[in-house]
């Protein structure tokens, strides 16, 4: 199983909303399937659950669990599941969403956004950090160290997500959801108004269509000019 193996099943597992954006410049989780990309390294040297792993696999999976140990998030998010798959940028999973033409900074911006629902504080130089640590354990077949022993840990600290992220986001939606009832509401108001007979019907003038002095050719018999255009009015019967 390789690094878009893992991102297929992501995308078929998880919400296709939140995928939306990302799908409409790589494709949906059928097309990404369908793609002709391969990790790096295709060496099978781990397993998880009785499946045979690629070795970029492998370490796309450890790097997933350095950043959810980082930023104290469990369990393991699928946003974050997703940014260890495309970490490093020659991944099958990463190929696969950026031959669209997603740079790679809009693709970590997209995950964050729309699969993880955060932004990452430091992602930029935390990334990278921890690419080099699973290298580093993966050279030196020590693979995921167990839970709090992270190499590492003790020069820079797991970084808390900003809390005020959400409630500003939370108000922002309120915010769309409240225009776009009103703006229903709104729509629906005016379309009864100039649908509803009974309005027409109340108004004490009917003005009928201005024809021109020259229509007396199509049938409509002798019209007098006046001015070139003759106007009909009739006010409504008391």
């Amino acid at each position: 199983m390789d690094t878009r193996d893992v991102l297929v099943a992501l995308m078929r597992a998880d919400s296709p909303g939140a995928w939306h954006r990302i799908w409409l410049h790589a494709g949906d989780a059928d097309a990404v399937a369908g793609k002709v990309v391969i990790d790096p390294n295709t060496a099978s040297e781990r397993s998880w659950e009785h499946i045979q792993l690629t070795q970029t696999c492998s370490m796309a999976l450890d790097v997933a669990w350095r950043l959810t140990y980082r930023y104290n998030m469990w369990p393991l998010p699928v946003g974050i599941l997703a940014i260890g798959l495309v970490a490093d940028d020659s991944s099958a999973a990463a190929q696969a969403l950026r031959d669209g033409g997603l740079s790679r900074e809009e693709l970590l911006d997209f995950l964050q956004s729309d699969i993880l629902g955060v932004p990452l504080n430091g992602l930029d130089t935390i990334l990278p950090t921890v690419s080099a640590e699973s290298r580093a354990a993966h050279a030196a077949g020590s693979g995921s160290p167990p839970a709090g022993s992270l190499p590492g840990a003790s020069v820079t600290a797991p970084i808390e997500v900003d809390p005020e992220y959400w409630r500003r986001r939370r108000r922002v939606d309120i915010a769309v959801l409240v225009a776009a009832v009103l703006m229903i509401l709104v729509l629906s108001v005016l379309y009864a108004i100039m649908h509803d007979p009974v309005l027409h019907q109340s108004s004490g003038m009917q003005t009928s269509t201005f024809i021109p002095a020259s229509a007396t050719g199509f049938g409509l018999g002798p019209v007098e000019p006046t001015d070139g255009v003759v106007t009909v009015a009739t006010e409504e019967a008391r």
